[in-house]
């Protein structure tokens, strides 16, 4: 799965290589439990550097561990909650800085950039047809447009709110939802972020709670 920069997840994996296989070797690891250990060490670097970096981007965190492990094993977690508390604290950090030069604070930008990217058109698109996550559609070098600070501010004071719509499930309809217990689990999510609540993220020993308000 390191091998495919395009976003799929290929199930017919490349043979490892005898330097990626070393590791393994030298630690034990059965043959049977070889693929799931190489997996859970990727989502360990996954975790740590792209979905919740901290202090240190290029640090490796040992708690981690044992959920990588059980990723790779099948089990699921949602990580929308954790990675909405990391950016929050992050540009909450960044807005109430007194020197922005000296602030060193990490979150998972790259989220914010899809984000925007998404909904203020800041990028330009594949061309190609593309599956998968829509940060893929923007990704890339030289994809970006330039605004100086004049667009910037251009930018966010003439959007248009008819245009927010299109990342929301109701895609700008008027819909009666109710609640009777009876919905999806993709409407009855929906209905819980939309309510204002607080968001959490235990990273080490720091626990990070952040007000969330969807509106």
């Amino acid at each position: 799965m390191n091998h495919d920069p395009s976003g799929n997840i290929d199930m017919s994996f490349l043979p490892r290589t005898e330097e990626e296989n070393a590791p393994l070797v030298e630690l034990g690891v059965e043959e049977s439990f070889r693929d799931e250990t190489y997996l859970a060490a990727f989502l360990t670097c996954w975790l740590c550097k792209f979905v919740l970096p901290n202090k240190k981007a290029d640090c490796i965190r040992a708690c981690v561990f044992k959920v990588s492990s059980l990723m790779a094993h099948g089990e699921i977690f949602s990580l929308a909650v954790p990675v909405l508390a990391s950016i929050y604290r992050g540009l909450r950090d960044i807005s109430t800085s007194s020197n922005l030069g000296a602030c060193n604070t990490l979150l998972p930008f790259h989220y914010v950039y899809g984000w925007i990217g998404e909904y203020f058109e800041t990028n330009f698109r594949v061309t190609r047809p593309q599956r998968g996550v829509r940060m893929w559609q923007i990704f890339g070098e030289k994809m970006a447009k330039h605004f100086d600070l004049v667009d910037a501010h251009k930018l966010f004071q003439q959007v248009n709110v008819h245009d927010l719509h299109n990342l929301a499930m109701l895609h700008g309809k008027e819909f009666h939802i109710d609640d009777s217990r009876k919905l999806s689990t993709s409407w009855s999510d929906f209905l819980i972020g939309i309510h204002p609540s607080f968001v959490t993220l235990r990273l080490d020993d720091e626990l990070i709670v952040e007000p969330y308000g969807p509106h």
